[in-house]
């Protein structure tokens, strides 16, 4: 008994190490590669200032380049705080090797994911979390896509949904029958500091809310995690299987289409002047 104690003491002090050492890349500091300093500057260099609205849109794509850097950066110092037991004090630095790919206009591309995951120059799959923002209406939800969306929030892979209602932003988990459960990301927390991650302020007390899913807005995200190939494999199938008998929510494709082979250029070989008052 005191073995299984001592080994249950031992998870708990790795798994508060593990955490702490990811709050980190989420601190509320200008270093934290995640954190809302570097959120907004990369929003700012993407037109969005300071104190302005990001979208569903805007913020999967700050994330994909916040990510992006952060890969390609050395890790963080772990956290020193007198706040956490000695194991989590002593955890090691986290080194991020998630890739992130944001699938834009409603498609996802299985060559762009596999690019994106590492495998087009045969390197191995990084695990890799999928962004699909979209636009389902247009001053409100359009109901004949609440079926696919309700089954895309049940899948495995799926890690939830990003968007609200008007003028209120919310982190969408899952669904229960016609309703959608969500978390309120605007509760007042104490700052998250690098040097002491308050853990117990990162995890909420009360559970999670809930509204109809046909009332959220129109403009939302998609999130799915795929640690493998073969999970993304299986996200596509089942993703086939939702849309059978549903308005689908987005398209997935072998590769995007090659628009240069209907250009008519004679450096293709085909065509020729018959083809220069052709509009495509």
């Amino acid at each position: 008994d005191d073995a299984d104690a001592g080994g249950g003491e031992a998870a708990a002090r790795e798994a508060r190490a593990q955490e702490a050492s990811l709050l980190v890349l989420f601190a509320d500091c200008a270093e934290a590669p995640f954190g809302i300093h570097q959120i907004v500057l990369e929003g700012a260099a993407q037109g969005t200032p300071a104190g302005r609205w990001l979208g569903p849109t805007s913020i999967a794509q700050v994330l994909g380049r916040l990510n992006a850097r952060a890969v390609a950066a050395p890790p963080p110092p772990p956290p020193e705080a007198a706040a956490l037991d000695a194991a989590a004090a002593a955890a090691p630095a986290l080194r991020l090797e998630l890739s992130v790919h944001v699938a834009m206009d409603g498609s996802v591309y299985r060559s762009e994911v596999e690019a994106a995951a590492g495998t087009g120059d045969g390197g191995g799959w990084r695990p890799l979390l999928l962004l699909v923002p979209l636009r389902l209406g247009l001053d409100r939800l359009n109901e004949e896509y609440v079926p696919s969306l309700r089954a895309l929030l049940g899948m495995p892979q799926s890690v939830g949904m990003i968007g609200g209602r008007p003028r209120r932003s919310y982190y969408f988990l899952g669904c229960q029958g016609e309703r959608v459960l969500y978390l309120d990301p605007h509760e007042v927390q104490p700052a998250l500091r690098r040097d002491e991650p308050q853990l117990a302020s990162c995890h909420f007390a009360q559970p999670p809310r809930a509204m109809p899913l046909r009332e959220i807005d129109p403009s939302l995200a998609l999130g799915f995690l795929c640690p493998t190939a073969a999970a993304f494999d299986d996200l596509c199938a089942r993703c086939a299987d939702a849309f059978a008998g549903s308005l689908p929510a987005f398209s997935i494709a072998t590769a995007p289409p090659d628009f240069s082979r209907l250009s008519g250029g004679e450096e293709e070989g085909e065509g020729g002047d018959d083809d220069d008052g052709v509009v495509l």
